[in-house]
């Protein structure tokens, strides 16, 4: 069973997430632009977790034919958008900026699935 890590260190970090938890997405990602905050952080015996906040666009097309435009979280309520791969493409192109950023506060992310939620506002 994964029981999550509660001791003075995971407290500590939360605490300086809240504070220092945002950062803006590089200029030289293609696909995303904007912001991210991680509000919360799990620790557990193998693996850390995060949760994000994703404050901007993306880019993308909605079908072959169509060129590539930038969405806003409103695509979401859209016929034809699956939640579940819009989610799948933010966490493929943030996650190295989100594992880098992690580092600073000694978390560690090793694999996308790390990322466990993404509120897209």
């Amino acid at each position: 069973m994964r029981y999550v890590i509660n001791d003075d260190e995971t407290k500590s970090i939360k605490k300086v997430i809240r504070k220092f938890g945002k950062s803006d997405i590089s200029k030289f990602n293609s696909k995303l632009s904007g912001s991210f905050t991680i509000i919360n952080f799990r620790k557990y015996r193998y693996y850390d977790e995060v949760d994000l906040v994703f404050n901007g666009k993306l880019l993308g097309r909605s079908d072959t034919i169509s060129s590539a435009k930038w969405y806003t979280s409103e695509v979401y309520k859209q016929d034809g958008f699956s939640k579940i791969k819009i989610n799948k493409i933010i966490k493929q192109n943030i996650f190295q900026e989100v594992k880098n950023y992690c580092n600073y506060f000694g978390i560690n992310l090793r694999w996308q699935s790390d990322i466990k939620k993404i509120k897209w506002i």
